[in-house]
């Protein structure tokens, strides 16, 4: 048997297309690995943006979407989405907003008419919300319609939860 010299004429050629496509191959991977992470990121980003914005959305409906018969469970339902100056906020006056809208017999139902992120870094954001309420209460006959605009501040908890820290009313 005859000993084949892998570095002369056609071999080496064939090595050198061999290590070629090694090499693609190997390009090829680490290329479709990075697009894929990427795209796993954009696709988190994307979850994360969207849980905030339903949070901020849930938030103000819950503002502006009350009744006598329900505020004490609409209350309670704020108090689960949020945190910090909001949560003291909603503490502190939970007593007095229910007598009022109680004594006065409030019926409030709000509707978004626009929501958007204005600020986002993965563990706050600020959305802002546009929303018309239309309100009744023991004085009046016919509901009245309001607008609001709302800055709505949330910050991000450990277990990826959206909770609302701050809602202002702006202009």
């Amino acid at each position: 048997m005859k000993a084949v010299n892998w570095m002369n004429g056609s071999n080496a050629r064939i090595r050198m297309v061999i290590g070629g496509l090694i090499l693609l191959v190997a390009v090829a991977t680490l290329l479709t690995a990075r697009e894929f992470n990427e795209r796993r990121d954009t696709d988190r980003d994307a979850a994360a943006r969207n849980s905030a914005l339903v949070t901020a959305k849930k938030a103000a409906l819950g503002l502006s979407t009350i009744d006598e018969a329900t505020i004490t469970k609409s209350m309670a339902s704020l108090l689960e989405l949020s945190t910090g100056t909001f949560r003291d906020q909603l503490t502190s006056n939970q007593a007095s907003q229910v007598q009022a809208v109680t004594k006065g017999k409030v019926i409030s139902t709000g509707k978004i008419d626009s929501a958007g992120i204005a600020n986002f870094d993965g563990d706050s954001a600020v959305v802002g919300i546009a929303l018309t309420a239309k309100v009744s209460d023991a004085k009046t006959k016919k509901p009245q319609v309001n607008l609001y605009r709302m800055s709505v501040h949330l910050d991000r908890e450990e277990d990826g939860k959206w909770l609302v820290s701050t809602l202002e009313f702006v202009q």
